[in-house]
């Protein structure tokens, strides 16, 4: 029986449509972004000023598109963009300031939607949001599907034996050199399509060769995700600039704008699973039907059972309402694994953005997902690498981590540095709300509000979680030659700074600390430090020296 799957979308959500919006074709108006419906737009025109303004509109656009065309840097292309809008043309071009005002008297009727935005001017091409026929927004069942697909790809692999990852990670060390030195886009999706198949897919028999390849024995083609129910644009859209952001560093505005599903907008699917097979596949194969099990479905048992963490036999057993939850529980289970890895690999780039331009951004970030619920997805456009692939699966096994820096290498031209799995992506794609105003939200985040409590099991996850957030940071003991020691700048006041350390029984002092420009750290920044002098009548450190200004 299918379940409603509530979602709320906590931060904005882009699903592009893959069309993007020239400034000409949208006004900003009275904190809406209007879309313009280009026939009624002429209609309008026609009726104003009469034939010869359709010719002049269409001049106008052609010889600015050949000059945006023409243009060699992006401020001018910026500058031409800001004037290439239809109320430049009414009132500049035309010289019909009258006309003006009534074009913004008609714009809902102009228009084919509207969306809430905080700024009174783009520069840049914007990014249109998937809608459905009727312009309103939705999150399609694909896509859900698609981030669920990778979070039980994701908890596989954490699960998974050595001789599983053994038998992967060979067959990634010999695909790599194959690929080339640049790998395509959709490798940054699925970064090895054939761990997808060889998780999901069974066996087909063709011409004495086994396929593993073919969709129709995918193990999840019986998870069924509708599209969303739809929400209307000038009630759940918002258009909002994004900037990238490097920690320590000026917001850098190279990312478009994005039309987005804003933060707070409650939608709901249906998500059921057909579990009719299952049910029936131990006894299918016991009678070879139709070449279960040597023709088709070909190892099948020991993939349901690594996917869904329980054998074909107990499925078997069980009322197809008991076998539905318990494959809905373990997508469910799938998932907050997921969030809770993104959410501390996150938390990791706040951190090392605790410093200049980013420390307030950073701060409010780690609020943010302080105060994240557990059940959390992230998709859409924005999202990142980590969030879109099962990187962070395999980033800290220490066998994988020589393989996957050659594969950032190619997929991203990366030079090679020692700490690339610490501090990749070093960029983050963030939301604007508001113009100067420089308030910050990652992309993406959205909240699935189950029909049932979360097991006892995840309940007692959630709070080990909580007792052991930044427990990684603090050392129990340290000594005379310690180093890689946590600390945070208390006051930058002066030459030597001073800092509070992580290590238990000294966390209320405060310390010296030199090897730094004292003026180039914010108070509240993260560093590492080493011991530089250490008392011994004492048995404690006296000062430290700065190893590094990022954590």
């Amino acid at each position: 029986m299918p379940i409603t799957l509530k979602l709320i979308t906590r931060s904005p959500v882009h699903i592009g449509s893959g069309h993007e919006l020239e400034s000409f074709e949208y006004i900003i108006h009275d904190g809406f972004f209007w879309r313009l419906d280009i026939d009624r737009v002429t209609a309008f025109l026609l009726d104003e000023i009469g034939e010869e303004s359709i010719e002049q509109f269409a001049s106008w656009i052609e010889r600015n598109t050949e000059r945006l065309a023409n243009a060699r840097d992006n401020r001018t292309q910026s500058e031409i963009r800001r004037s290439l809008t239809l109320r430049t043309f009414v009132r500049n071009e035309l010289g019909r300031p009258d006309v003006d005002a009534r074009l913004l008297q008609q714009l809902s009727e102009l228009s084919r939607y509207a969306m809430r935005t905080p700024f009174s001017e783009f520069r840049q091409l914007v990014r249109e949001q998937l809608k459905d026929p009727d312009g309103r927004l939705y999150i399609p069942g694909s896509l859900l599907k698609g981030a669920l697909r990778t979070c039980l790809l994701y908890q596989v692999l954490v699960e998974a034996d050595e001789r599983n990852l053994q038998r992967w990670l060979e067959r990634m060390r010999a695909a790599l050199p194959a690929a080339g030195k640049r790998l395509g886009g959709r490798d940054r999706v699925f970064f090895a399509r054939w761990l997808e198949q060889d998780i999901f897919y069974c066996g087909l028999k063709k011409k004495e060769k086994v396929s593993w390849k073919d969709a129709q024995f995918d193990l999840l083609k019986f998870l069924k995700v509708s599209d969303s129910v739809p929400v209307a644009a000038d009630e759940g859209g918002v258009v909002t600039d994004v900037q990238i952001l490097l920690p320590g560093s000026n917001p850098q505005p190279q990312a478009p704008p994005v039309e987005a599903l804003e933060a707070g907008v409650e939608l709901s699917m249906s998500v059921s699973f057909d579990v009719s097979f299952f049910r029936a596949a131990t006894d299918l194969l016991k009678q070879g039907a139709q070449g279960m099990g040597t023709e088709i479905w070909i190892g099948l048992p020991e993939k349901f059972q690594r996917l869904y963490g329980f054998s074909l036999e107990e499925a078997a057993a069980m009322a197809p309402e008991e076998l539905e939850r318990r494959l809905l529980e373990r997508v469910r289970t799938a998932a907050r694994n997921f969030a809770r890895a993104l959410k501390t690999f996150e938390k990791e780039w706040c951190r090392r953005a605790e410093r200049g331009s980013t420390l307030q951004i950073s701060r409010r970030l780690q609020r943010f997902y302080d105060e994240m619920p557990e059940d959390m997805l992230r998709l859409g456009w924005g999202s990142g690498f980590a969030a879109a692939t099962v990187y962070l699966a395999l980033r800290e096994k220490p066998a994988w981590q020589e393989t996957l820096e050659d594969l950032l290498y190619r997929l991203f031209s990366l030079k090679e540095r020692e700490d690339l799995l610490q501090t990749f992506p070093t960029s983050r794609r963030m939301a604007l709300d508001g113009e100067g105003a420089m308030i910050a939200e990652p992309m993406g985040w959205v909240e699935l509000e189950w029909p049932w409590p979360a097991s006892e099991a995840e309940a007692t996850a959630e709070e080990e979680e909580a007792a052991e957030d930044d427990s990684d940071l603090w050392l129990d003991e340290i000594g005379p030659k310690s180093q890689d020691i946590v600390a945070e700048v208390v006051d930058n006041s002066r030459s030597p700074f001073t800092i509070r350390v992580f290590v238990r029984g000294l966390e209320n002092e405060r310390f010296p600390c030199g090897g730094a420009n004292h003026r180039v750290l914010e108070v509240g920044q993260r560093i590492r430090v080493q011991v530089a002098q250490w008392n011994k009548k004492e048995g404690r450190p006296a000062m430290f020296r700065v190893q590094s200004i990022r954590v």
